[in-house]
């Protein structure tokens, strides 16, 4: 019988929550998710090659071997999959073969949830996250670019009705939509009207600092990823909706799960898996066994890239040098949110647009072949007056150059964020110098620019 390890990284985390999304796909525009213009063409992008249904079950089989608990059902808005029902009975059947597993969430925005929520809870769905932003419609009209409050108000009265055991709602608390508020901040304002309030658990690395106003039943939890990190205790990994792993939410590393799945040799023996789930892991094929020891390598590859804390890696500093030095950071994160704009974050938008026009490089540009890509980056920073962006890509196997793709994250992340400046900028704003500055592999030999750091 095959032996799986537990999910551990360097750092000693065992990892036992995956979040998946199962597409990239909203109908809202939140201004603190996705402006209107990246917001569509990321939808365009991720949705011409999103996970199916298939590689998401057979991917959550694999991770719960590997002692995933928990599996977290999110998007976009993960309503507007039409098979959104058949994949979490699909992922309920799981709880019969691993007994650890025991939970199936979904986070939405509620405007669909009413319809569906009793068919789903009886598919196997256990507890589920509605976002409500504001209790004034015309804050929430203002935030999500729709009139929502009360499909949000009627998902949570229905989540409570059908039977719903767990149900939280969501907030994101921003200041005039400019400058989020700290956790402390958030906290002193609660305990000014609810002097009572009591906390529940006093681990700093606790994912969610939760409250209750005694004498309460509902809880108040505070997810305090950029001011507060719970990094030490975090035990969650993701799957993006093209099927990528993706270790840390504030980290652009990604390794592709399903062009391992996809590949010609293996893709017959997921088909087979599938139509005989029961009795297929008993016949432990060498195929199958072939699958999940490209897996394990992959995933355990990206374990050891996972940072202590996401404060140390790229996502969360200001400036990223090409040598990977540490720099001055002690008001990154002051700064890092002076950077968000009406139409959004405008570090965070612009990553997201340079890394999917990155794995999109062979349709944007014609005769330009298209390479498997194992790893993506797209670096943003503020220095003497200029935001400079530097991207790093990486091939399966590296035995190609692939330069045409950093550079086209490089650029469509610098017209990602010229769109978001524009209003707010009164002269002209100036892209320039887009350069290569290292290549490594191609028929013409490696390549580093004169002064270049390796």
């Amino acid at each position: 019988m095959r032996k799986f390890t537990k999910l551990i990284d360097n750092y000693g985390r065992i990892h036992d929550y995956l979040r998946i999304s199962l597409t990239g796909k909203c109908n809202l525009n939140c201004s603190y998710c996705m402006p209107n213009k990246s917001f569509q063409n990321n939808n365009q992008i991720i949705l011409s090659n999103i996970i199916t249904s298939n590689e998401i079950l057979f991917l959550a089989n694999y991770f719960c071997y590997r002692g995933i608990r928990k599996i977290r059902l999110t998007g976009g808005e993960p309503l507007l999959r039409s098979d959104l029902q058949q994949i979490i009975k699909d992922l309920n059947d799981l709880k019969c073969q691993h007994k650890h597993f025991n939970e199936i969430a979904m986070t939405t925005n509620g405007v669909k949830f009413k319809k569906y929520a009793e068919n789903l809870l009886l598919a196997g769905l256990n507890s589920v996250n509605i976002s409500l932003d504001s209790l004034k419609s015309e804050r929430i009209l203002k935030l999500t670019g729709q009139s929502t409050f009360k499909h949000s108000m009627a998902a949570i009265i229905k989540a409570i009705e059908v039977g719903f055991k767990r149900i939280k709602h969501n907030i994101i608390v921003n200041k005039v939509m400019r400058k989020l508020f700290s956790y402390k901040q958030m906290l002193n304002i609660i305990q000014n009207s609810y002097p009572n309030l009591i906390c529940l658990n006093e681990k700093s690395f606790d994912v969610t600092k939760l409250f209750q106003v005694s004498g309460w039943l509902g809880k108040i939890g505070f997810i305090t990823s950029m001011t507060e990190n719970f990094c030490a205790g975090c035990s969650r990994l993701r799957i993006t909706a093209d099927g990528n792993l993706k270790i840390c939410l504030h980290d652009n590393y990604e390794v592709s799960l399903v062009e391992i799945l996809r590949n010609k040799m293996n893709s017959h023996v997921i088909d087979d898996w599938f139509a005989d789930k029961p009795n297929y892991n008993l016949k432990q094929s060498k195929q199958l066994n072939k699958i999940y020891d490209q897996l394990d390598e992959i995933v355990d590859q990206a374990l050891t890239k996972k940072s202590a804390s996401h404060k140390d890696t790229n996502s969360d500093k200001i400036i990223h040098d090409n040598n990977e030095n540490n720099i001055d950071d002690n008001n990154h994160t002051d700064e890092l949110y002076e950077l968000l704009t009406p139409k959004g974050d405008v570090f965070t938008v612009a990553r997201l647009a340079g890394i999917q026009a990155a794995k999109q490089t062979s349709n944007i540009i014609p005769l330009c072949h298209q390479v498997p890509l194992s790893h993506i980056s797209v670096d943003i920073g503020y220095r003497l007056g200029k935001i400079h962006i530097q991207s790093q890509v990486k091939a399966v196997g590296q035995s190609t150059g692939v330069e045409m793709e950093a550079l086209t994250a490089v650029s469509v992340a610098a017209l990602t964020v010229y769109d978001m400046l524009k209003p707010l900028q009164k002269g002209p704003i100036i892209i320039e110098k887009i350069e290569l500055l290292e290549k490594l592999g191609g028929s013409k030999g490696s390549y580093l620019k004169l002064g270049a750091s390796k």
